[in-house]
């Protein structure tokens, strides 16, 4: 029972994390809205199990998956680093962009101390019978009926422990369009809201997911395992861009507080490579306001460390100025916030040394202010020719 509810929640929120595309063309300014984050995104979430543990876990692509003579995108959600037995969910999926069409072929959970596989082999994994297809914008109000007719092993796939053939019909509701979701990474406006239900072995249980169309998945619970279920919660996002030549963007978003707090994005952190052509501008934003919404209509100054805009060896000088309107965050103008901004265009032509570079753009929230801020932040830079 629980394999086949975590498979069930690692192929939803799987699933939206994936529903995204990329920046729109043109020639970027560096100051336009967050906008949709590209297949290079890695999202970092919260999740708390039903023993009351917190967890940090990452979504990210990683790769393709052969099912059927089928190329499918792979995204996985948990700890995959090398050198320690996996431990979260991976699941397959196609989005076609421009469309609100999601398709899942399956996945597989890892849990090392599941006590029926070995670590590092995945203690439950399945693929549907025909894909699950999921309308992201159905009619508010109306469920959306959901066939899931799948195989599902336990143990090692090849010499599997348990076979169980699974055929229900679950359902799905968007229950709210336009909403703001209170997120570990702040507040996010223009959040859909869902609720789905499925009967399982005679046993219905229900879960919550929360969505953004650009964003993708930003959080969710399910009622099971007992006697608390599981949920989790976005803490921030960092999408590196999928140049492979000419401009490249990054971009990220999170929350400084006590228990975290430095927000940084830095063009290295992209393909571990100083890549960044330190002969053509690089542009650099970094948008703040309290998390706390009553703060926010204040214009309380933010005591901060920073902006810190610069190279490896070099720093370019800004401050940061208040303003009535979100670049970043449009859904939120009109509401009476403060926002804070820093923006520098620059480039290191004088830096010595052949090649490329890096750029980074950050911010420190000093040890006596206790009040958390959100932090979006931009770099727009040329890669360096091969």
């Amino acid at each position: 029972m629980r394999a086949r509810a975590w498979c069930v929640v690692a192929a939803v929120a799987a699933g939206l994390v994936g529903c995204e595309s990329d920046d729109a063309g043109g020639e970027a300014t560096g100051k336009e809205p967050f906008g949709a984050v590209s297949e290079a995104v890695v999202g970092s979430f919260e999740a708390q199990g039903a023993d009351g543990t917190v967890r940090r876990f990452e979504a990210r692509r990683d790769g393709v998956r052969e099912i059927g003579g089928v190329s499918w995108p792979q995204w996985s959600l948990g700890d995959f680093a090398a050198g320690a037995p996996p431990r979260g969910g991976r699941v397959w999926l196609t989005w076609e962009p421009g469309s609100e069409r999601i398709e899942v072929a399956g996945g597989e959970v890892f849990w090392p101390e599941n006590g029926v596989a070995p670590a590092g082999e995945p203690f439950v994994s399945g693929t549907f019978d025909a894909p699950v297809v999921l309308d992201a914008l159905p009619p508010v109000g109306e469920p959306q009926a959901l066939p899931v007719a799948a195989t599902v092993v336990v143990g090692d796939p090849a010499a599997p422990t348990q076979t169980i053939e699974i055929d229900v019909v679950a359902s799905y509701t968007l229950v709210e369009v336009d909403a703001v979701a209170e997120t570990a990474a702040g507040p996010v406006a223009g959040c859909r809201i869902y609720e789905g239900s499925a009967e399982v072995l005679g046993e219905i249980h229900q879960a919550r997911v929360v969505y953004h169309p650009e964003l993708g998945f930003l959080g969710g619970s399910l009622d099971y395992p007992p006697p608390e279920g599981f949920s989790a919660d976005l803490a921030g996002l960092i999408d590196y861009g999928v140049a492979a030549s000419g401009m490249n963007i990054i971009k990220g978003m999170g929350v400084v507080s006590p228990d975290n707090r430095t927000f940084r994005l830095s063009t290295y952190d992209r393909a571990g490579e100083f890549d960044a052509d330190k002969t053509v501008h690089a542009k650099m934003l970094l948008e703040l306001r309290w998390v706390d919404d009553d703060k926010a209509r204040t214009d309380e100054f933010p005591a901060l460390f920073g902006p810190d805009f610069g190279t490896v060896i070099g720093m370019f000088p800004a401050s940061f100025v208040s303003s009535p309107i979100s670049l970043l965050h449009p859904a939120e103008n009109g509401k009476g916030y403060t926002f804070w901004y820093a923006f520098v265009d620059q480039a290191a032509k004088n830096e010595p040394g052949e090649g490329g570079i890096a750029y980074h753009a950050g911010v420190t929230l000093p040890d006596f202010v206790s009040s958390p801020m959100r932090v979006t932040g931009r770099i727009v830079y040329h890669l360096v020719a091969e």
